[in-house]
């Protein structure tokens, strides 16, 4: 089941809404509590398992005040990494292991956003970090081989910028397209696999999030908006969330008023512009790039792995800004 945040109505009817100012904040500590079991057929060597599981130290409105991982048994080596996109990657070495591999990571977070008096989440750009260049986020503007658009998703990125002109509304379209995505698909458990790519996913008009996230990023990419893949965590889902993040050029809203421009995020799973309750983890251009785990062992027989996760949220506040 997909989950409905009672305190973020969903935003069908809602346009990228113009600057106004914030009535109100809200605050919130999230635990997530994330373990994951892999079981080997045969005893296993040489096993190099990559956890993308750990989120950046700031983010927007987020940040990491804690993480820690448990591994049983304990790895030979572990190290810390970054990948290309920025994200950290625990690499964990093991000799052997006999039949199960299991790890746990507990993640402290701290999340903020800003509310309209009528309740509307007012999404703040992330701006690019210092120095980054144009062609960093050239990237984000191509298309993968799990975005590759066909003719029917180009038909409709054709036909929302038409509605909603790139240049005019840069956020309106985005939140558009959004929309688009969650009233034609439909949520649906075991029709597609982590290598369904957008294209497929929409033909059957039905998929799980990543899935919406993937045909999201292709109609973003048609319609001339740099947009990138995230992974994380919502509470109430079970297990991982995707969504994604636009990139807005700065320049005037609907009213005139200069708008800053950077990365906001959007969720076409459940129709919204994200909240304080998301826990953002890792950033790409598709999931192939940020799979949560991944690696290699020599054995017999596949590995197979299970997961769960749980989310708790610790404390909330809410604090008047007018």
């Amino acid at each position: 089941m997909c989950y409905t945040d009672e305190t973020m109505p969903t935003a069908s009817e809602q346009r990228h809404p113009p600057a106004e100012q914030p009535a109100y904040r809200i605050e919130r500590v999230l635990r997530v509590l994330h373990s994951l079991d892999y079981h080997y057929a045969q005893p296993a060597r040489d096993v190099v398992t990559c956890l993308r599981l750990t989120p950046p130290a700031e983010h927007g409105g987020q940040h990491l005040r804690g993480d820690s991982f448990k591994i049983a048994p304990l790895p030979t080596l572990s190290e810390r990494q970054t990948d290309p996109f920025g994200n950290g990657v625990l690499e964990l070495h093991h000799e052997k292991v006999w039949a199960h591999l299991t790890m746990v990571a507990e993640l402290e977070v701290a999340t903020q956003a800003v509310y309209s008096s009528d309740g509307r989440v007012l999404p703040v750009p992330i701006p690019p970090p210092l120095g980054e260049q144009e062609e960093d986020i050239a990237v984000f503007r191509q298309p993968t081989p799990l975005t590759e658009p066909d003719g029917d998703l180009e038909a409709i990125a054709s036909e929302m910028a038409a509605q909603v002109p790139l240049a005019r509304d840069p956020g309106g379209l985005a939140f558009a397209l959004c929309r688009r995505v969650f009233h034609e698909m439909h949520y649906a458990t075991g029709h597609t696999t982590v290598r369904t790519t957008g294209a497929e996913a929409w033909a059957g008009k039905r998929g799980v999030c990543q899935d919406y996230a993937h045909v999201f990023l292709a109609l973003c990419r048609l319609a001339g908006l740099p947009a990138r893949y995230v992974s994380g965590f919502l509470p109430g889902e079970g297990a991982m969330h995707a969504w994604a993040e636009v990139c807005l050029p700065a320049g005037p809203d609907n009213n005139g008023q200069e708008e800053a421009g950077g990365w906001v995020a959007l969720d076409p799973t459940h129709d919204r512009w994200v909240n304080e309750r998301y826990v953002a983890v890792a950033f790409g251009r598709d999931y192939a790039d940020i799979a949560p785990t991944s690696g290699t062992f020599v054995g017999v027989g596949p590995g197979h792995l299970s997961h769960r996760s749980r989310v708790v949220v610790e404390q909330t506040v809410r604090t008047p800004l007018l």
